[in-house]
């Protein structure tokens, strides 16, 4: 899963990763480890980040 631009959209609606941790119930340090790639994380994390950044899900096969 490509989610490089998860960083991106949550900086650019001004959400700090306590907020998206707070509002998602995901770990900071775990949605850092996502941001930057070094882990893969469940559809169902994904959907609840995008969720709570307002970005949309689009799936490529």
């Amino acid at each position: 899963m490509d989610l490089t631009k998860l960083k991106e959209i949550r900086k650019m609606r001004k959400i700090s990763i306590k907020d998206l941790s707070k509002q998602t119930g995901i770990n900071r340090d775990r949605i850092s480890l996502i941001e930057r790639g070094v882990v893969n994380p469940s559809f169902k994390t994904v959907e609840a980040i995008a969720e709570a950044i307002g970005a949309k899900i689009i799936l490529t096969l």
